[in-house]
């Protein structure tokens, strides 16, 4: 039976349609659910729910919550949770305690509200979020999900045996009221965070309060059966559009930014960035980070950063190529090198981790970094080196094997956080 490492947040392929009510026994007096501002925790946030997942790709049942909660509970210190999948020290936020049977609401692909199983946690936000290198985490998450727990979900970290499940003595596989084949189902074997995100694979509404399904609940139960109808196909273009935003991360574009150029120079920009693993792509692009293609025309600076003798700049989440100077003699992809440097961010800085800076001393020793900024700076070393991985077998080449079994293991790392 094969086992995978699963993160439950990617892109939505097909519509959630079973979504099983809870059981008798699942039905518990549930505990307080909410924003305690003052202790800094989110009270009762949804951290998993029975049936089909958003994206189609697998399914929870109470089988599979149970098993979540009792490895769950082995961790006397609860489970980490970070924002976003993928994100290091600096993102992380505090520790899910207190995980219990309670229920949630779901929507199916037909806009119709559904009672399910699930797991609901406490959210203790750690004090060090308040002091993260991105801002006052601590206190941005408290008052987001206080005003709109909508615009948040949950996602479990988390590895899984997949089971395909028969019913009669011909193997068939088990089928919803529809008539349509279930998905494989996941029971947890290991569970290593409970992480926020902007969409969850397996959870709506972090607090289960989705506004939505009150709505189409409250309308349904007030209008004729043609305005019902028509309810239920905005709740499935909602539904729809809320699945082509997961989509979009993954594509080359999603974060280009056109700052003057023309169309062909944009293609031409995206097709560079083609060449990288889409979990990259979506892992950067999910986080707001931008890559602006544009000319200097003449320009000194770049959002206050000097543009002289240039290709290109990357600060914080945010990069630009200039594109009348992208043409440099034997260097790899432009491009690339300035993505290099928004992933570098994204992901934690693993640039300035102990286990690159010795990989940038020994390819310094050997004389495998030309002359320029890379010879005195770590960073700017890992985005050149990036580069040359990424953009041809020519340019690979010239990295040495543990600089290229590096970027292969990061990649690698990159797609178990986004598959």
């Amino acid at each position: 039976m094969q086992i995978d490492h699963e993160r439950l947040s990617i892109p939505a392929v097909g519509p959630s349609s079973w979504l099983p009510p809870p059981s008798p026994t699942w039905i518990v007096q549930d505990g307080p659910v909410g924003v305690d501002g003052e202790k800094g925790v989110i009270r009762g946030y949804v951290a998993a729910t029975a049936g089909n997942f958003a994206s189609g790709r697998g399914r929870f049942d109470e089988r599979s919550l149970e098993a979540a909660l009792d490895l769950w509970r082995e961790q006397p210190g609860g489970l980490s949770v970070h924002i976003e999948h993928g994100s290091t020290l600096p993102w992380f936020v505090g520790r899910a305690v207190r995980p219990r049977r309670s229920t949630a609401y779901r929507l199916d692909h037909r806009g119709r509200a559904h009672r399910v199983a699930a797991i609901r946690a406490d959210l203790a936000i750690d004090a060090s979020a308040a002091v993260s290198p991105v801002g006052d985490l601590r206190q941005y998450i408290l008052t987001r999900a206080a005003s709109d727990s909508g615009s948040l979900s949950s996602s479990l970290v988390l590895t899984v045996e997949r089971r395909q499940e028969y019913e009669g003595a011909k193997y068939t596989p088990k089928r919803d009221a529809g008539g349509t084949a279930l998905p494989l189902l996941w029971m947890p074997v290991a569970l290593y965070g409970s992480d926020l995100v902007a969409m969850g694979d397996a959870v709506g509404d972090l607090l289960g309060r989705d506004g939505l399904v009150a709505y189409l609940r409250q309308k349904a139960a007030q209008r004729t059966e043609a305005n019902r109808d028509h309810l239920q196909a905005i709740g499935h273009r909602l539904m729809h559009r809320r699945a082509m935003m997961r989509a979009q991360f993954g594509r080359p574009d999603s974060g280009l930014v056109n700052g003057g150029v023309d169309d062909s120079t944009i293609r031409e920009i995206a097709s560079e960035l083609a060449k990288l693993p889409r979990a990259m792509l979506q892992q950067t692009w999910q986080t707001g980070a931008t890559l602006e293609a544009r000319r200097v025309n003449g320009s000194t600076t770049w959002r206050g950063c000097s543009t002289r003798d240039k290709v290109g700049i990357a600060l914080g989440l945010a990069a630009a190529v200039f594109v009348d100077r992208l043409h440099v003699d034997d260097s790899a992809s432009v491009t690339l090198h300035e993505f290099g440097h928004l992933f570098d961010n994204v992901a934690g800085v693993p640039s300035l981790t102990p286990e690159w800076l010795a990989l940038w001393r020994a390819d310094l020793a050997a004389g495998r970094i030309p002359d320029g900024n890379e010879r005195t700076d770590a960073r700017e070393w890992f985005g050149e080196a990036f580069a040359c991985y990424f953009d041809s077998m020519t340019t690979r080449s010239r990295l040495s094997q543990p600089t290229r079994d590096y970027f292969q293991a990061l990649a690698e790392k990159a797609e178990a956080c986004i598959a």
